[in-house]
């Protein structure tokens, strides 16, 4: 009986994880604001503006929040936002920033920026530091995310495909279409290694926001519930922050160690 209540007590303290992503909207000039998306319902809670036009995408690496537009913005270029006032800080103003996803373990980014067809690796001041020679599978990106436990980098493409792209070539493999056989089908995605999901958002033919979950085998996206809003164009996602690995509460330590004590005790008996 009592090993059985020290298991419940140590299997009750699991980690307690994020239940959110950040994303942001932009679009015709338009200054645009910080969200946050219940992975849960599709809820978005609308957080500051930002202080430039995002036409770009975002991503968090390290603890720091970034972003970009692309040469479609008078003011294309790269840049960190402060998540609590929205100011964006330039980093550099000649880049072209479409898509972005983190790589943790390079403290890099895959990019993909005026160049629509290809995904480069970019150094948190904005520096190219390598050029993939592919892209997508029909050869236009429109979003990135990265799933940095598993090392697969997802694409969407123009025509709504979920795609995988080969870290060593850039050269796009077609997974499925996200909402069936219409082309352009699509928004910005993000991973949540935490659950292992891939996320889309998505404006539908009514004009309104969703939140949806993609397979990652077959491509297709099942809706997890309205965001809330009518009309917002959502231009990035970001993908949770990430670490090495999930850190087990203080309590579920002391858990482990009240079992191996009583099980050495048990031993000497």
């Amino acid at each position: 009986m009592r090993y059985f209540l020290i298991i419940l007590l140590l299997t009750s303290f699991s980690p307690a994880f994020a239940d959110t992503l950040w994303a942001v909207d932009g679009i015709g000039g338009v200054m645009g604001h910080l969200w946050t998306i219940d992975t849960t319902t599709g809820a978005a809670t609308q957080g500051p503006a930002v202080s430039t036009q995002t036409t770009g995408d975002i991503s968090w690496l390290n603890g720091t929040l970034y972003g970009g537009s692309h040469s479609g913005a008078s003011n294309k270029g790269f840049y960190t936002i402060d998540p609590t006032t929205g100011v964006a800080t330039a980093l550099n103003s000649s880049i072209s920033i479409q898509s972005l996803a983190a790589i943790p373990s390079l403290s890099e980014f895959y990019d993909v920026g005026s160049t629509v067809s290809r995904v480069d690796i970019i150094t948190p001041t904005g520096s190219i530091a390598q050029h993939l020679a592919g892209g997508g599978n029909d050869d236009f990106v429109q979003d990135l995310a990265y799933d940095s436990l598993n090392g697969v980098l997802y694409s969407t493409g123009a025509l709504g495909s979920l795609d995988t792209i080969d870290l060593s070539t850039g050269i796009g493999t077609y997974v499925g279409q996200l909402l069936g056989p219409m082309g352009r089908r699509n928004g910005p995605i993000a991973y949540d290694w935490n659950t292992n999901t891939l996320y889309m958002l998505f404006l539908d033919d009514f004009n309104s926001d969703n939140l949806y979950s993609v397979n990652t085998d077959t491509g297709a996206a099942t809706l997890i519930g309205p965001t809330g809003l009518t009309g917002v164009y959502f231009t990035g996602f970001a993908d949770l922050p990430v670490s090495a690995a999930p850190e087990p509460s203080t309590a579920a330590l002391i858990a482990m160690g009240v079992v191996g004590f009583v099980f050495c005790r048990s031993r000497l008996r």
